[in-house]
């Protein structure tokens, strides 16, 4: 076979095994595309190349994404408490393509500079989010697979519940089964603050990055440290630390199970491990589609009071209760809100946090797969199918 023949095949498996592709688990048309896209970049490689230099295994930065199925619909749900009845809807306006202006210099850029001032301002400064380490292993992941354009954010009660007759439903088992798949397929479990350059455009994430959110209540307070207690393990593992954003109903963490401030502690403690950003799933858990301005900012005040007096944290994100957004965003930035997460915010095919996203204050989620492995948002599809959707 001649030499350059076998250059182009050895760089060709290169670039199919950057992202960890699984090309046998993808349909035949896309595995078909894959490779010749891989192929075409190593001849490309070897011809831009002089005579003598000797050539080398390329990266390659393009998303290593399969096409989204076509799925557009999703089953109406029946809430009793957490979720909507009618998710509201969003005209869908198209998105900028990222662009490789985030500054991931080393030691310190732009990028990290900007998030160490938002630690600081939010009143958590995590030290292990702003090492060296970290940030060459995220512009390691960067130059492998690309920058994102869509990221999978997934909606969690803790990692114990049963909801709408199991269809959505989690135990520590199953919980722990889809992160380590995830880590295993090495996704970046994206911080909160990170979400927030992403979504503003001055932070690319890997392709394969991945949002974890979880609504906290008095139910499922006491579940974060259970929760604390599988991300470690898994860290000591697979040497990264796996990351989930925790919205927390502050008016319950003083009733029900909570009664006397217990939970209060569970969530001081959480903080501790760095597993964990936080911000607000509001005071009361009313729907803010049926409430006025006023009341809105006074609930969502009430709400970053309480955790600024009792875990030392000023939120500046939110996940609506019900999963309605509000339709007073103005009234909500006033807050020094920046974020917020409804549930169906667009189109199924579309339903994912994206970069430089439209309507920062309404993005989406999606539901994790119940403990039988099939999700009901989007209906009937597997973690490895919603991972391959964006």
């Amino acid at each position: 076979m001649p030499a350059k023949k076998i250059l182009v095949t050895l760089i060709t498996l290169a670039l199919l095994s950057a992202c960890n592709l699984h090309v046998a688990t993808l349909p035949a048309a896309h595995s078909t595309a894959v490779h010749q896209t891989a192929e075409a970049y190593a001849q490309q490689t070897l011809t831009s190349l002089p005579p003598s230099q000797t050539p080398s295994a390329a990266t390659s930065t393009a998303t290593s994404q399969p096409p989204a199925p076509t799925s557009t619909h999703t089953a109406t749900l029946q809430p009793p408490t957490e979720l909507p009845t009618q998710p509201p809807t969003a005209a869908i306006t198209p998105l900028p393509q990222p662009t490789s202006t985030a500054t991931l210099e080393l030691p310190s850029g732009t990028a990290r500079e900007r998030i160490t001032a938002r630690m600081q301002a939010y009143g958590d400064l995590q030290a292990a989010y702003l090492s060296d380490a970290y940030w060459q292993q995220l512009e390691a992941r960067l130059a492998r697979c690309g920058s994102a354009q869509d990221i999978l954010t997934l909606e969690y009660h803790g990692d114990s519940y049963i909801m709408y007759d199991g269809r959505y439903s989690m135990n520590p088992q199953a919980f722990r089964a889809q992160v380590e798949y995830l880590m295993q397929q090495d996704y970046h479990f994206a911080t909160l603050h990170e979400v927030e350059g992403f979504v503003q455009g001055w932070l690319t994430l890997p392709s394969w990055s991945v949002i974890l959110t979880t609504d906290v209540s008095d139910e499922h307070a006491g579940s974060l440290l259970s929760i604390a207690s599988t991300f470690a393990d898994l860290e000591a593992e697979y040497g990264y630390a796996p990351h989930m954003i925790a919205f927390v109903w502050t008016g319950a963490m003083e009733s029900g199970v909570c009664w006397g401030g217990g939970c209060w502690e569970d969530l001081n403690e959480a903080l501790e491990t760095d597993y964990f950003t936080f911000g607000t799933h509001s005071y009361s858990h009313q729907d803010f589609g049926q409430i006025t301005p006023a009341e809105q900012s006074e609930d969502l005040q009430r709400s970053i009071r309480d955790m600024q007096a009792e875990i030392g944290l000023t939120p500046y994100a939110l996940a609506w209760p019900f999963e309605t957004c509000s339709a007073y965003p103005d009234t909500i930035s006033t807050l020094g809100i920046t974020l917020a997460w409804g549930g169906v915010t667009k189109p199924m095919e579309q339903n994912f946090t994206s970069w430089l996203d439209p309507r920062p204050l309404c993005l989406p989620r999606m539901l994790p797969p119940n403990i039988e492995g099939i999700s009901m948002r989007p209906p009937g599809y597997t973690l490895q199918q919603m991972l391959e959707m964006p």
